[in-house]
């Protein structure tokens, strides 16, 4: 009701439409009372008074009958628009404007409003709601003979190719305008973020430039431009001059780089690191990080940056036809219609030609190809490690260190935060490279090879996993085939395999995204990217330490199992001592960038090289840790002809594990079983807690 009664004071009180004798003069309103006389103008409200009337009680046969009357109102508005306007049109003046008024717009808008209400109180969805507006504008369509006779559509019939000329000259210097603007707001985004002194600049001269008023940019080109064309002749022959499309062409690339500039660097920033390092520990290289991840992953904001640079040239093109550039304007402005510099010299600057790089072939038939770094090849050392150091300035993060990793071995590099761990991992498969030493992989240096393809022969998993997401599963894990260019049926198969080995049913995971996978499951995935390539040698940064301590756990024995079906080399980092000691046949103690002691876990926890090692293993708890390590088989005792206990725990339970079943079971004996649960030893307190470094000790 509120609705008909506003729409029935729009309808009596505002104009209904406007004359003007040329495009100069502003027009005069005229309400439907001064066209048709009060009478007719209150006939005319009688439909809208009807609405009032149905509207005091909307059940649902009046809501039907409400329904009816706004469809056949919003269907004559432009028959009604087209009669009452007739008596404005002076046949001498075939130039003159007619313009819509505000009562017309807002009884359009009204009216919509109703339908919406209307539609939404009957609850009409599918094919009846979707008729609705077909109705409406099959109707607005029939009607157009009568728009047609208004003076404005004359006024397009007789200037049809100059109107049409003009919105393609203003399109096409817009279009030029923001395709510069991309090309050179992404080049310099990109310098931007390389150097924070050329980010200070940047932005210092972006700014400055949009607080120049557009008139005075257009005035202050004009003088240079003119005294090169003069000067260089090829500038003149293209169009270049004071005026024209050459000077509202880079006012508009100014005033369009700074939001291109900012929605480009801030989707640059705004892309994970540990995804950008984990494309490059794949081996992808620079053209193929910034075309495969950078880009795809900022796209969306810098879309939004054309958007806004595209609104704002779009009305700073129409200004523009005051130098003579063209465009829509001179269809506004007096005095600038088409000639020297007008629509036709617009349209050669709406094609300036920019040569964007392709970049550096990375793989492929450009590349240089490097031998592999792996395969096994019955050397006793898989990496070696000769005193490598590496400097950050004047900061040493690694200092002269020296380590072997055996083939098939697990090697994990434990200590405090900042001892040099990833540092050191980073620097085998070269994302970051070594100042001094050697590194050698398989008996050869690691500089011997192209840094891509060592990464791409290098399975390499990290804590944040570092998948791509604007991926799916299935893509990401055969991310390190399809560079090394695999045909498509062996990827599809390697990636079915892994997912399968890592508990991730291909019909359930293939095509979802690391959104959408728990972070378990996207730990999985990462894993299995790792191993994508079938690599020999697997590179491991805390991989699960963002993980919850029963999912951490889980994926510990997975990674054991797979371990000893798959015999990798494994350099593993962990801040967790406990992982360490359950995962690692090499326990690596790094402090201050050096190694203080390297040995087999049980070996370092009966004989720390200082307190410093002592108090990272656990300190006083150096025991129940050594316990938790501690195979059940190891110590048990075989089968006496004393009646066996009926406490029992699996023989490759831990210590740790066989104490807390004694606890809960106030036992100081337990059955020892196989997986078939038969009994194949004993096991006592005393066994656990007496047995000597020897292994002696009574039951």
């Amino acid at each position: 009701m509120a609705l008909s009664l506003v729409a029935t004071a729009t309808w009596l009180a505002l104009p209904l439409a406007s004359v003007a004798p040329n495009r100069i003069v502003p027009g005069t309103g005229y309400a439907t009372s001064d066209l048709l006389g009060w009478p007719l103008a209150l006939v005319a409200c009688l439909p809208l008074v009807a609405l009032m009337a149905l509207s005091r009680r909307l059940d649902r046969v009046r809501c039907r009958l409400a329904l009816a009357l706004v469809l056949v109102l919003l269907m004559a508005l432009p028959g009604w628009l087209a009669f009452a306007s007739q008596r404005l049109v002076d046949p001498e003046l075939p130039q003159a404007r007619l313009g819509i008024g505000a009562a017309w717009w807002l009884s359009l808008f009204w009216l919509s409003l109703m339908l919406i209400e209307l539609r939404s109180r009957l609850a009409l969805v599918g094919w009846r709601a979707a008729l609705l507006p077909v109705v409406v504008a099959t109707a607005w369509w029939l009607q157009g003979a009568w728009l047609g006779s208004l003076a404005l559509s004359q006024e397009l019939d007789g200037r049809r190719g100059d109107f049409m000329e003009a919105v393609v000259d203003h399109l096409l210097l817009v279009g030029g305008a923001v395709g510069a603007s991309l090309v050179l707001g992404a080049l310099i985004a990109l310098a931007m973020r390389q150097s924070p002194r050329v980010e200070r600049l940047g932005f210092a001269v972006l700014n400055f430039l949009q607080t120049i008023p557009s008139l005075a940019l257009f005035g202050l080109l004009l003088a240079p431009l003119a005294w090169l064309a003069a000067r260089v002749d090829w500038l003149s022959a293209i169009g270049v001059s004071g005026i024209g499309w050459a000077p509202a062409f880079l006012a508009l690339l100014g005033y369009s780089l700074l939001p291109m500039v900012r929605n480009t660097h801030v989707a640059l920033s705004e892309v994970d690191p540990g995804v950008l390092e984990a494309a490059r520990g794949m081996g992808m290289g620079p053209g193929q990080v910034f075309r495969q991840v950078r880009l795809p992953l900022a796209l969306p904001v810098v879309i939004e940056g054309v958007r806004i640079t595209t609104v704002q040239a779009i009305g700073l093109t129409a200004v523009a036809a005051l130098i003579g550039a063209g465009g829509a304007g001179v269809l506004h402005l007096p005095g600038t219609g088409p000639g020297g510099h007008g629509p036709g010299a617009a349209r050669g600057a709406a094609h300036p030609r920019h040569g964007v790089g392709r970049g550096c072939p990375v793989g492929g038939a450009g590349a240089t190809p490097g031998p592999s770094p792996t395969g096994v090849t019955g050397r006793s050392t898989m990496i070696e490690l000769k005193g490598v150091t590496k400097r950050f300035g004047d900061e040493t993060a690694v200092d002269a260190i020296s380590l072997t990793v055996k083939p098939g071995e697990l090697c994990a590099l434990v200590g405090t935060s900042g001892c040099g761990k990833s540092t050191t991992l980073r620097m085998i498969n070269r994302l970051i490279e070594h100042d001094a030493g050697e590194i050698h992989i398989d008996g050869r240096p690691i500089r011997e090879f192209d840094g891509r393809l060592l990464r791409r022969r290098i399975g390499y998993a990290i804590q944040s996993t570092g998948l791509f997401p604007h991926w799916t599963v299935a893509r990401n894990i055969g991310l390190v085939p399809r560079l090394l260019k695999w045909p498509a049926a062996r990827v599809r198969e390697r990636v079915e395999e892994l997912m399968g080995l890592l508990g991730l049913p291909v019909a359930q995971f293939a095509d979802k995204y690391p959104s959408q996978l728990s972070g378990g499951q996207a730990q999985r995935v990462g894993v299995a990217r790792a191993l994508a390539a079938d690599p020999d040698i697997l590179l491991m940064d805390e991989p699960f330490g963002a993980l919850d301590p029963i999912t951490r756990e889980g994926l510990q024995a997975e990674l054991r199992e797979l371990q000893s079906r798959l015999q990798k080399t494994i350099v593993f980092v962990t801040h967790d001592m406990d992982e360490a000691l359950a995962l690692a046949d090499r326990l690596v103690v790094m402090k201050a960038g050096r190694i203080v002691q390297q040995g087999a876990p049980l070996e370092l926890l009966r004989s720390p090289a200082d307190d410093f090692v002592a108090s990272l293993l656990g300190g006083d708890d150096r025991g129940l840790k050594e316990a938790a390590i501690t195979r059940v088989a190891e110590r048990m005792l075989p089968l006496s002809p004393r009646l066996l206990p009926r406490a029992r725990v699996h023989r490759d339970a831990t210590l740790r594990q066989a104490l807390a079943v004694m606890f809960r079971e106030h036992a100081d004996r337990l059955a020892v079983v196989d997986d078939e649960a038969m009994p194949v030893g004993e096991l006592s307190l005393r066994r656990i807690v007496g047995a000597g470094r020897d292994g002696s000790g009574d039951a």
